[in-house]
């Protein structure tokens, strides 16, 4: 029986990533699309630190 339960595929935690690359009215609808999908409000994040040479900006 020990041998059974090291076999058993369990799902702890599945996090789904979106990059819109945009603000303003695309960046809602993703808000709106990604709320649909999943049922759950999702977090924005921010860039940490500017990145010159891939057009990201710290905000």
């Amino acid at each position: 029986m020990a041998a059974e339960s090291m076999r058993r595929i369990q799902v702890d935690k599945v996090v789904i990533n979106m990059g819109v690359g945009e603000s303003g009215e695309k960046l809602a609808k993703a808000d709106k699309l990604l709320e649909r999908i999943v049922g759950q409000k999702p977090i924005k994040r921010t860039a940490k630190r500017s990145l010159q040479p891939l057009s990201i900006k710290k905000r």
